[in-house]
């Protein structure tokens, strides 16, 4: 009787020993470092072989909180810009500019600037390079929306 043959790879059962948890931890570092999701690993050994099969991206699925955008504990730069600029374009709309209605409800947007400055001023790294002069160029962006809003928040108290 034939010794069983694995579909995938077509390799013999009797040519292989039983994997260790280690072997199996190497197997699936290479394969996610060829483009396979974590998903596609699971329940796959070192008897399986390498996979090597082709998947479709679209049919993986990631949940909302990967994205960098809707993860608050990850940084994002585009999370930061969004926040200020909806911000001040909200604190515009509320404060009716040329007229500069005294409206409380300008702190609402005040604190959400604040908010998309401290993620921009998160985007900062240690060493100097064009992404560190871009991020120090967001954050001016967002002192002078800050100053705006403020500047609509305090003025029809003050005239």
């Amino acid at each position: 009787m034939p010794s069983p043959v694995f579909p995938r790879s077509g390799r013999d059962v009797s040519d292989l020993s039983v994997p260790t948890v280690q072997t199996n931890r190497l197997i699936r570092g290479y394969n996610n470092r060829i483009g396979l999701p974590p998903d596609a690993m699971r329940g796959c050994s070192l008897r399986d072989g390498p996979v090597t099969e082709p998947y479709n991206r679209a049919s993986v699925t990631r949940p909302l909180s990967s994205f960098a955008l809707l993860n608050p504990r990850r940084r994002s730069l585009l999370r930061g810009n969004l926040l200020v600029l909806f911000s001040f374009a909200v604190s515009f709309r509320l404060s009716d500019f040329p007229r500069n209605r005294a409206n409380l409800w300008l702190l609402i947007p005040t604190v959400l600037a604040f908010y998309g400055a401290f993620e921009t001023v998160r985007c900062m790294q240690q060493r100097w390079n064009f992404y560190h002069g871009g991020v120090i160029l967001c954050i001016y962006m967002d002192l002078m929306a800050i100053s705006l809003i403020l500047f609509f928040l305090i003025c029809p108290y003050l005239f």
